[in-house]
């Protein structure tokens, strides 16, 4: 504010006056400085643009295609298919060796080493459903299943 008052009015009119001029002669003769500049650096720079003419019409009524509409709304972007499952070799049942058989009042093997009755699981798998003087019938995960006992 100290300054302006220090400048006065005459001063400010004087610095002002060109950027004012340069705003009207722009607003007045836009399209024809576009047109000038366009002729002399259009070669240098190479830029030709492209003068679209745009007509406005009535709008038009349509008639509405609903086969088309049906067509559009029934499309389905994105479809999954249905992964079929695959296979996976299943393992192969563990090996157990009887090395005993009991059969008393009550039936009692002994296999790997480890003491078991019937009804006991031998694994997550597999339980022990009949223990026999042939060997041990299991039944889990690959079915019901002999183990042999033989006598080395």
């Amino acid at each position: 504010m100290d300054f302006i008052r220090k400048i006065g009015n005459k001063e400010i009119t004087v610095l002002v006056s060109p950027l004012i001029l340069g705003v009207f002669i722009f607003i007045l003769f836009n399209g024809f400085i576009k047109q000038k500049v366009i002729e002399q650096w259009g070669s240098i720079l190479n830029y030709y643009p492209e003068i679209i003419d745009i007509e406005f019409s009535e709008k038009r009524e349509k008639e509405l295609n609903l086969e088309l509409l049906q067509t559009v709304l029934n499309v389905r972007p994105y479809t999954v298919k249905t992964a079929e499952k695959i296979k996976t070799p299943q393992k192969p049942p563990p090996f157990y060796k009887v090395s005993f058989i009991y059969i008393g009042t009550n039936r009692y093997t002994i296999i790997n080493g480890k003491l078991y009755s019937e009804g006991d699981r031998i694994s997550p798998e597999e339980r022990i459903i009949k223990i026999s003087k042939e060997g041990v019938l299991l039944k889990g995960k690959w079915g019901e299943r002999w183990i042999k006992f033989y006598d080395y």
